[in-house]
């Protein structure tokens, strides 16, 4: 039972940060985003005063900020943002409350440890099925850096 309960614990943890990192990576992806189609904006205002003597230039700059302004809302992810951000808590309320019963458990097999553990499950599913529409990719350096951050996060809070 300790293992089990440790397991989704720590997966529950890992899913947290994953979802908040992933937020993160693509809020600044969408202001990098913002920023170069105002940047190319305002250096097609600055590229028209060049019209006479470089065309082409103009032109490129224009064609460029049109292609990114019409693409930006078919980019994936960027408007499950907070859908992001909202599934990474209520994945780290739901680690709260894994915690909450493991350090119980860590004391003495309590009773009832079975059940508890199947209503967190059920949680876990709830949680997954209210978010089951979104897409979420797999990207290994964000899975390398939530590994990083368990790894660290179970060196200070459960010290051995």
């Amino acid at each position: 039972m300790r293992e089990r309960y440790w397991k989704n614990l720590i997966n529950t943890k890992f899913q947290a940060y994953y979802y908040i990192d992933l937020a993160w990576l693509i809020e600044n992806g969408d202001r990098m985003i913002n920023f170069i189609i105002g940047f190319v904006s305002s250096a097609s205002i600055a590229a028209w005063a060049l019209w006479d003597n470089i065309p082409w230039l103009w032109a490129s700059i224009v064609v460029v900020s049109q292609i990114i302004i019409v693409a930006k809302p078919y980019l994936p992810f960027i408007k499950d943002v907070n859908t992001y951000i909202e599934y990474s808590y209520d994945l780290e309320r739901l680690y709260l409350e894994y915690e909450g019963h493991w350090h119980q458990l860590e004391k003495v097999d309590f009773d009832g440890a079975e059940e508890i553990f199947k209503k967190l499950r059920q949680s876990e599913l709830a949680i997954n099925e209210k978010f089951k529409k979104i897409q979420t990719p797999d990207l290994k350096i964000l899975s390398s850096a939530a590994r990083r951050k368990i790894d660290k996060f179970v060196e200070i809070q459960f010290p051995t």
